[in-house]
């Protein structure tokens, strides 16, 4: 688990930023703004948009900023570790998430996923999205 201070500062950024995701299917487009607040709402939204029928349990940061950031020059970045279990299964399940920003975007990298099933290629979060900053 992290430190409390690196959470404070996780959840200060997280609280400032507003992500723009668009769900589609294949005739039909629609667009979800997530508010995320704190670490476990980030946690969540994470694993809804890798496994929808995932049942989340919890969220640990590891590392923050993330040793691997630089390589996708990322402004800020975290590595999370999101425990829950599938959906139809109920079995435990971990996926590890890099989160990285940079040019006000955002993208997801899985380092590690212990599902059986696969993750969602459709997630959006495995393109940079457009962050909106809040206002003031």
């Amino acid at each position: 688990m992290a430190d409390p201070l690196t959470i404070l500062a996780l959840k200060f950024l997280l609280d400032q930023v507003h992500v723009a995701q668009q769900a589609q299917a294949p005739s039909v487009q629609q667009e979800n703004v997530i508010n995320l607040r704190d670490a476990g709402e980030v946690g969540e939204a994470i694993l809804k948009c890798y496994h929808p029928t995932g049942r989340f349990h919890s969220v640990d940061v590891i590392e923050t900023p993330w040793s691997r950031g630089p390589q996708y020059r990322a402004r800020s970045s975290t590595l999370l570790r999101i425990d829950y279990s599938g959906g139809f299964t109920r079995r435990p399940y971990v996926i590890v998430v890099a989160l990285v920003e940079r040019d006000d975007q955002l993208k997801a990298i899985i380092q590690q996923d212990s599902a059986v099933v696969p993750a969602n290629p459709r997630c959006s979060l495995d393109q940079w999205v457009p962050l909106e900053r809040r206002p003031e």
